[in-house]
């Protein structure tokens, strides 16, 4: 990982220091990639470019001296090499896929839920246990109160906002906030200045593992 995050950062950072050794000054500003639509896959081509081209050297060193010119074999250091050779074309696949962004399932970060909330569905009010929580929408531990689609008010903590059942989960029930810009707000402070956490109490290998993978075969 430490191999891979450098590798990343490697190409800005010579180019940052070939500018500021030969062409210091009358440079424009370019502005990064921030944000976007994160519903969506995304591509950084143009890091995806340079490291395809990395790849395609390497690959290339590999073939030229180990398979078709293998007369000029590196002697000694032969075996130690095409080590090294396929390490650098390990992590430079790594980083290829670390230039496909996966879209993000949920709009918000989402942090564990600590209190509880009351729904109101109509005249009926309904109390029910905070799994997780965004400024996006939420998830309850509960049998639903109603279908996909209802309309509910929630209270949570002192904080009022309108919102839509969503969708269904083991166990409970999700709902998308359809805060106004004044709630919205009172959202944004309750959640990220509250008592809730993004802590992961307990974290299982194989589920990481499994992750990982079905990540990188998306």
């Amino acid at each position: 990982m430490a191999d891979l995050n450098q590798l990343l950062v490697a190409t800005q950072i010579l180019k940052s220091v070939i500018v500021g050794l030969f062409k210091p000054k009358g440079r424009k500003f370019n502005v990064t990639a921030k944000g976007g639509d994160r519903s969506k896959g995304f591509v950084q081509w143009p890091m995806l470019r340079i490291f395809l081209v990395y790849l395609g050297v390497t690959v290339a060193g590999v073939l030229w001296t180990f398979v078709i010119d293998d007369s000029n074999s590196l002697a000694d250091a032969s075996a130690m090499a095409l080590f090294w050779s396929w390490y650098n074309i390990i992590v430079i696949v790594l980083a290829c896929y670390v230039c496909i962004e996966a879209s993000r399932p949920h709009r918000a970060e989402r942090f564990n839920g600590r209190s509880d909330a009351n729904l109101t569905v109509g005249n009926r009010r309904h109390r029910f246990p905070v799994a997780e929580i965004s400024v996006a929408g939420a998830r309850f531990i509960g049998d639903p109160p109603g279908p996909a689609e209802t309309r509910v008010h929630i209270h949570i903590d002192g904080v009022d906002t309108d919102a839509t059942i969503a969708d269904f989960c083991e166990g409970g029930f999700t709902v998308r906030f359809a805060p106004s810009v004044q709630e919205r707000a009172d959202l944004i402070r309750h959640v990220y200045a509250g008592r809730y956490s993004g802590d992961v109490p307990n974290i299982s290998p194989a589920r990481v593992a499994t992750g990982i993978v079905s990540r990188i075969f998306r």
